[in-house]
């Protein structure tokens, strides 16, 4: 008798998710003195975060924009700053030009990228979109800005991934529950 599974939305989402973790838990892992290896984790980890950003903000968007509200610090300019990152990186702007690798320096930190940070980059160009995409991108860029650079401890790479991703988790542990977050 042959066995069938579902390999519906709900099992797409939960492999998201459990490849977002493992991402970032990568990040957490790796020393500082390895730049290429923590660059490569880091945008991983951005690329994991918005995919399953991006699909639970479709699966129910009045849920994901409700539940957004409930959060502190709110992460909604944080999730649109790192598409900032996920759009650009590979176009226009290397990911190496995203990070300041801090721990990197004389002072080691704690000798894993957990000291790393972000840092200010240029804004989009526009070249090669429309009007329409060139100002959603300085949208995303704002916030990337505000909520990422300049947000919550720093600019902390590991606070950022773990303020988006714990956002992320609260949402997909209720989305199934009709009367969260009422």
């Amino acid at each position: 008798m042959a066995t069938t599974f579902d390999y519906g939305p709900g099992v797409a989402l939960d492999w998201s998710m459990r490849a977002m973790h493992d991402a970032v838990t990568r990040v957490n892992k790796i020393a500082a003195a390895d730049l290429p290896s923590g660059f490569a984790a880091i945008g991983e980890a951005v690329w994991w975060i918005t995919i399953a950003s991006d699909s639970l903000r479709r699966t129910d968007p009045d849920k994901y924009h409700r539940a957004i509200g409930l959060v502190i610090p709110n992460p909604s300019d944080t999730i649109l700053g790192l598409r900032s990152v996920r759009n650009r990186i590979g176009h226009e702007v290397e990911l190496v030009d995203f990070i300041e690798p801090i721990a990197s320096r004389p002072d080691p930190g704690d000798g894993r990228i957990t000291a790393w940070v972000w840092r200010h980059v240029p804004p989009p160009s526009g070249e090669g979109l429309t009007e329409g995409q060139h100002k959603s991108e300085l949208k995303y860029h704002r916030a990337y800005e505000t909520a990422v650079v300049d947000g919550g401890q720093g600019g902390n790479i590991v606070y950022t991934f773990g303020l988006v991703t714990g956002f992320l988790d609260l949402l997909c542990q209720h989305r199934l529950d009709p009367a969260w977050p009422e």
